[in-house]
């Protein structure tokens, strides 16, 4: 048996996950989150800021740092907020050659937690800082959408005004038909919190997920109290570092139920970092190092 580490470089959060795995599987021993809003302040030409870039950096090394501590090889890939700015080499040079790193596609980035969410069975919604995409066993679709920028876009307001203004935003993307496979999986901060909340939480247990399925009438409960909570959010101790972002992205995960009609989404913890984890470990992974 193997272990490695794996570090997300995300649009919102920098994560490290130490794992187990076998030719067939690959077992999280452990995830740690840090947040740190690459995606952040990103303009139209998609320009990363300089402060986003250093608590990146920060993270990124420090992680590297707790790989060689615990003499695992690591390896990094990084998502939306990296693959689409255009001065990227400001974290690259500051990463340095700590990790070996990949910057994913869209589409890649979907495979991936395709396959370490669901071993390749239904569709998978995957909601993250910068972009979402959906994926199944007839189609990858990825848009830049993600729950940094549209807080960016749009920081406050209603629940059915965020809505409002995202499917003005989002139906610019919607240029394919997405024909659904069930079940439906979700991944990605937002989904999981919200899974968890729904469930009660209060110290986060992603062992339990699998146990709720959010509906869209259950979701559009869940949003109204979250609003109606105001500045309390922050104090929620499952809603740390995402108070300000998680109506945003709860707003994204309703806008794909409404449109795809989706009856209900199982959340997981399991997601692209199982994938890149087994992509790598069987050779399967083709990305070339930028």
């Amino acid at each position: 048996m193997n272990r490695i580490a794996v570090i997300d470089i995300g649009s919102n959060s920098v994560r490290y996950m130490l794992a187990e795995c076998t030719s067939t599987h690959v077992h999280s021993l452990y995830k740690e989150l840090c947040t740190t809003r690459l995606a952040e302040g990103q303009d139209e030409q998609r320009r990363l800021q300089a402060e986003p870039v250093r608590r990146t950096a920060e993270a990124v090394l420090r992680f590297a740092k707790r790989a060689e501590a615990e003499n695992v090889p690591v390896y990094a890939y990084a998502t939306s907020a990296l693959r689409e700015a255009s001065n990227r080499e400001r974290l690259l040079e500051r990463i340095g050659d700590a990790v070996p790193l990949w910057i994913l596609s869209g589409e890649q980035e979907g495979e991936l937690a395709y396959s370490g969410a669901t071993g390749g069975r239904g569709t998978l919604l995957d909601i993250g800082g910068g972009s979402f995409q959906v994926v199944n066993n007839r189609v990858r679709f990825s848009a830049p959408i993600g729950c940094v920028r549209f807080r960016d876009r749009c920081p406050e307001g209603t629940p059915d005004e965020l809505y409002e203004s995202l499917c003005q935003w989002a139906d610019s993307y919607r240029s394919i038909c997405i024909p659904l496979e069930e079940p439906v999986t979700g991944v990605g901060g937002t989904i999981t919190t919200l899974g968890a909340l729904q469930l009660g939480q209060t110290v986060y247990d992603g062992s339990a997920l699998p146990n709720t399925s959010i509906t869209l009438d259950s979701l559009k409960a869940l949003l109204e109290r979250l609003y109606a909570m105001g500045e309390a959010r922050k104090d929620h101790p499952l809603l740390y570092k995402r108070h300000n972002v998680i109506l945003q992205g709860g707003t994204i995960l309703r806008y794909l139920m409404e449109h795809l009609s989706i009856r209900s989404v199982t959340p997981r913890d399991r997601d692209g970092m199982e994938g890149f984890a087994s992509a790598v470990l069987t050779g399967k992974f083709s990305v070339k190092h930028p």
